[in-house]
């Protein structure tokens, strides 16, 4: 469920771009509109209640259980670490139509190619996490996927510097991220809900909760930040992974906590 909600966030994008391509602004909104109607159409009819026993709400129960999540650092490690790279990737996101379609000149479908070259990469891994975990191991997963962001995020960095107006090189850096984002974030994700396994559904909306909110600040600087250049993206992505990297470092060194 958490690498498909980063998926659909990263290709929606590349929809936008095709849509504006064909139809104009305007059927981006249009879009939107009947999207929200058909998923409030469906979870009206096709969803069934997943709890038969009910509790009654209790709302010093509901803040007691937050604030056990939100003071344990075997929950707020992996949450932030899973936060920071979505926040890195959604930076990207953000700059990245004025990035390949302004300074680098491409048209609205190539862009989006470009998008879905990245998108795709993260999809293609996601689908063999499954056996990737089985051969190396969680932690092993988690370092490997810590190391390939790091190595993905630099690369944009110098990439940036050396030759600015490479999108090439570019989209490489970030298919090397996202490659790195998909080896980790499912192992991540889990951890973080298993911490305190009687308040997964709790715990799940408070990683909901601290990634939107990272994000949110993120793409909140990178509008802040963005000059046009590649590098200016490329720095806030190396600096939410670094941010990421010290965190993974940290909940290594905790026990069992992968």
């Amino acid at each position: 469920m958490n690498a498909t909600l980063t998926v659909v966030m990263a290709i929606a994008p590349i929809l936008g771009s095709f849509i504006n391509e064909a139809v104009g602004w305007r059927g981006n909104y249009a879009t939107v509109a009947i999207l929200c109607l058909i998923s409030w159409v469906l979870l009206l009819l096709a969803l069934p209640e997943t709890k038969k026993d009910r509790d009654i709400f209790s709302l010093k129960k509901m803040m007691k259980d937050y604030g056990k999540l939100l003071l344990s650092s075997r929950f707020m490690a992996p949450s932030l670490v899973i936060s920071l790279f979505s926040a890195a990737y959604m930076s990207f996101i953000t700059c990245g139509p004025f990035l390949y379609m302004k300074t680098f000149a491409l048209s609205s479908a190539i862009y989006a190619l470009h998008q879905g070259a990245i998108v795709g990469s993260f999809s293609l891994i996601s689908l063999f996490t499954g056996k990737i975990l089985q051969k190396l191991g969680a932690i092993r997963c988690v370092v490997y996927g810590a190391g390939v962001i790091m190595i993905g995020s630099i690369l944009l960095l110098i990439f940036s510097m050396v030759t600015p107006y490479s999108f090439y090189l570019v989209t490489l850096s970030m298919v090397i991220f996202v490659i790195g984002c998909a080896m980790c974030q499912a192992v991540l994700f889990n951890a973080s809900l298993n911490v305190f396994p009687e308040i997964k559904g709790t715990a799940s909306s408070a990683v909901a909760f601290i990634r939107s909110f990272i994000m949110a600040v993120f793409i909140g600087l990178t509008s802040y930040v963005y000059n046009g250049q590649a590098i200016s993206a490329a720095i806030l992505v190396l600096s939410a992974s670094v941010l990421a990297f010290i965190f993974t470092v940290y909940l290594l060194l905790l026990e069992d906590a992968v």
